[in-house]
C-alpha cells in the first residue's frame, strides 16, 4: 500500500512541475502588461468564467438568468449579485460545476488527504480554509487551475531569479514554514513542489522551533517563505546563530505583518522583507522588497475594494471588505465573492501585473 501510494505522490509531483514549467514563463511575461492588456485579458477571462458558470453550475445560472454573457464589460460587473462564504457553502453542491462533485464526496476525499497529496478523480485539488472570517470554508478546482494560482504566487520570486541567471538545473530552492496538512493550500503546494523549476523544503510551523531550525539548515534555501509569527521566531534564532541560513529573499505570509514584526525578522536576517497576501479562493498580492503596499494579481482576480454595502471606496479610505471575481478557477466560480480581508488603496496605486 506504502508503495501505491508513493507511486501516486510521485506522479502528482512529476505532473505539477511539469505544468509549473510550462506556464511561469507565460505569468512572468504577463508582469510587464500595461493597463490595456490587464483590461483586455480580464474582459475576455471574465467573458469565459460567466459563460461556463451560466452553462455548468446551477447555482450561477439562477443568479444569472438574464445577463448576455457574450457581450458582458467590466464596467458591468458591480450589476452581478454578490455572493458569501455563507451562501457558497450553503449552495456547494449546485455551485460546482462538475455533477460528480459533491459537498460529501469532497469532505471524504478530504479526510483521505490529510497526511500525503492526491487528486479527487485524478483531477481535482480538495482544499479547506477557515479565512478572515473563520467560517470553514471548502474550495475545489482542477490540477491545472491549482497550478496557474501557484504561478501567480511564485513569478516574481522567479523572474528575480531568472533575471540574476536562472533557477538550479533541479529546480529553485524554497524553505517553506506553514501549513502541515496538504488539504490547506500552502501544505498542498509544499508537498507536490519537489523538483523542477520549484524545490520546496517543508517545515511545517506546527514543528518544534528546533526542528524548525534543523530543517532550514540542513535546506539552505536562498528563498524562505513563512508565517509571520515563524519569521519572527526564526530571526531570533538566528540572531543567536542557531539557525545559519543566508536567504537571498524572504516572504512573510498567512498572518498581519505589523511595522514591529517587520523589523524584528529585517534585523535577523538583513534582507529586505517581501510581504504576501494569498486567499485560498485565489487572491495573491505581494509588497516589493522592504515595501508595505501591496500589489494584486489582477489579471488573475478581478478586485473590488467596496464598503459594508458593497460601494467603492475611494483612494485612502478603507474598505469593509474586498470583493473578488476568481477569472482562472471554472470548477467552483466565485463571482463578486466577499473576502472579510479589509484594504486601502493609496492615491498612486497600481495593480500587479
Amino acid at each position: 500500500m506504502a508503495t501505491i501510494i508513493d507511486s501516486e505522490v510521485d506522479a502528482l509531483r512529476a505532473r505539477f512541475g511539469k505544468s509549473l514549467a510550462r506556464r511561469l514563463e507565460r505569468h512572468i511575461e504577463r508582469l510587464s502588461w500595461d493597463p490595456d492588456r490587464l483590461a483586455e485579458h480580464q474582459g475576455e477571462r471574465l467573458r469565459a468564467l460567466l459563460a461556463s458558470a451560466v452553462e455548468r453550475s446551477p447555482f450561477h445560472a439562477c443568479r444569472l438568468a438574464g445577463i448576455d454573457v457574450e457581450r458582458f464589460e467590466l464596467n458591468q460587473l458591480a450589476e452581478l449579485p454578490v455572493m458569501s462564504k455563507a451562501q457558497m457553502m450553503a449552495s456547494f453542491d449546485e455551485l460546482l460545476c462538475d455533477r460528480r462533485l459533491t459537498r460529501a464526496r469532497v469532505e471524504r476525499q478530504l479526510a483521505a488527504s490529510a497526511h500525503e497529496p492526491s487528486l479527487l478523480y485524478d483531477e481535482y485539488v480538495c482544499l479547506v480554509s477557515g479565512g478572515s472570517s473563520g467560517l470553514r470554508g471548502i474550495f475545489v478546482q482542477t490540477v491545472d487551475e491549482y497550478i496557474e494560482f501557484a504561478a501567480s504566487i511564485l513569478r516574481r520570486a522567479m523572474a528575480r531569479v531568472i533575471a540574476a541567471g536562472g533557477p538550479p538545473p533541479d529546480g529553485l530552492p524554497i524553505g517553506i514554514v506553514a501549513a502541515a496538512s496538504p488539504v490547506h493550500s500552502s501544505g498542498f503546494a509544499a508537498a507536490v513542489a519537489r523538483g523542477y523549476p520549484v524545490r520546496m523544503t517543508s517545515a511545517p510551523a506546527t514543528l518544534p522551533l528546533d526542528e524548525l531550525v534543523r530543517r532550514l539548515n540542513n535546506a539552505q534555501p536562498p528563498v524562505l517563505l513563512a508565517h509571520t509569527s515563524a519569521l519572527e521566531l526564526l530571526a531570533g534564532e538566528q540572531r543567536v546563530g542557531h539557525l545559519q541560513i543566508a536567504p537571498r529573499t524572504i516572504t512573510a505570509m498567512s498572518e498581519l505583518l505589523t511595522d514591529e514584526a517587520r523589523a524584528v525578522i529585517e534585523l535577523g536576517f538583513c534582507v529586505p522583507l517581501v510581504n504576501q497576501f494569498v486567499s485560498t479562493e485565489g487572491l495573491v498580492g505581494h509588497s516589493e522588497p522592504g515595501e508595505a503596499a501591496l500589489s494584486f494579481a489582477t489579471d488573475m482576480c478581478i478586485v473590488e475594494l467596496v464598503d459594508a454595502e458593497n460601494r467603492p471606496t475611494a483612494p485612502g479610505q478603507a474598505s469593509a471588505k474586498v470583493l473578488i471575481t476568481n477569472l482562472h478557477n471554472h470548477t467552483q466560480p466565485l463571482i463578486r465573492y466577499e473576502l472579510t480581508d479589509r484594504f486601502m488603496r493609496l492615491p498612486s496605486a497600481a495593480h500587479d501585473p
